[in-house]
């Protein structure tokens, strides 16, 4: 199955996107098991590096500029929770300071988790030179062919490359939530005019969907069980690890993945305090990063008790 995302659908995971992070996970991980051939163009990828700035930037802004304000009559002051939300305030008010601190330095370094993500994503897809489809796309968009808008040839670029460069007879999933490639009649579908020049140039079918959860939903459930299944043998594997040796033969597999729902993040660290054969390795190296990464930026979805006991693991043995 071959798939394309528009530079918009990944652009979306530096501001405000309709999916969350955890679907550009799961692309990684069918993507690494090779269920799925990604096509990106050159087209994509520059675009992706022109706008990354701008779209950081206006989310930022508007988590600068958001305010937690909470109008208190003079008579709520005598009450015991009147001191507990002055506090509850303020605490909001010290971790906004940190987040913001931390959030300037992942910018500056390109380390926010969609950089890496899309970074892998990137590396691992078949790519597409469109450089040299200039002319054809200029000459589309003077004619008014779809796609394109205020003299951008950029969706033509990326269309035509589709067009030339993959084989015909192979269906092809298209991510995109850019108007110039939706039909004026329904937003949810493709252009019937492209959908029509796909088909009769291709002879295959182009599915369109503007998000990829609706993409995994819809068209790939089927995948998504399969790899689910696969984590979760892993995971049984390590909780069953009878010994230092298979335990790390079972973390280079599971770091394979980087998706993991709620029940498997709690199972994984529940894993690392109750197995000897985890938790006394825990310090290697391998084992080290592999829980790192998935308890990084994931504390809320685990139990708090069971996290702080990993990390105190690491504290004691630093000392």
């Amino acid at each position: 199955m071959n798939l394309f995302v528009d530079t918009n659908i990944y652009l979306d995971f530096y501001h405000f996107s309709k999916d969350d992070l955890e679907e550009l996970k799961k692309l990684v991980d069918v993507i690494k098991k090779g269920e799925i051939n990604l096509i990106v163009t050159s087209q994509v990828v520059e675009e992706i590096k022109r706008n990354r700035d701008s779209k950081i930037a206006d989310a930022y802004k508007q988590f600068v500029d958001s305010k937690l304000e909470l109008k208190i009559p003079e008579m709520c002051k005598s009450y015991s929770e009147f001191s507990i939300i002055k506090t509850a305030l303020r605490t909001i008010d010290t971790a906004r300071t940190k987040l913001q601190e931390e959030l300037d330095n992942s910018i500056r370094d390109h380390s926010l988790q969609a950089d890496t993500l899309i970074q892998q994503l990137l590396d691992k897809a078949t790519s597409i030179d469109t450089t040299k489809y200039l002319g054809l796309a200029r000459e589309r968009y003077d004619f008014g062919t779809p796609p394109g808008k205020n003299d951008s040839y950029g969706d033509a670029l990326n269309w035509i490359g589709l067009l030339k460069k993959l084989n015909g007879k192979e269906d092809l999933c298209f991510i995109s939530d850019d108007k110039d490639f939706k039909s004026p009649f329904n937003i949810n579908e493709m252009s019937s005019y492209l959908v029509n020049e796909w088909e009769r140039n291709k002879g295959s079918k182009i599915f369109f969907y503007t998000k990829l959860s609706d993409f995994f939903k819809n068209h790939h459930q089927d995948i998504q069980l399969k790899i689910e299944e696969e984590k979760n043998k892993w995971i049984e594997e390590l909780e069953t690890s009878p010994n230092f040796k298979y335990t790390h033969h079972v973390i280079t597999q599971l770091s394979n993945y980087v998706s993991f729902t709620d029940e498997q993040l709690n199972k994984l660290a529940s894993i690392a305090v109750q197995n000897s054969q985890v938790n006394s390795i825990l310090d290697d190296e391998d084992v080290k990063e592999f829980y790192q990464n998935i308890l990084k930026d994931k504390y809320d979805r685990i139990d708090k008790d069971i996290a702080d006991l990993i990390t105190e693991a690491w504290m004691d043995d630093e000392d």
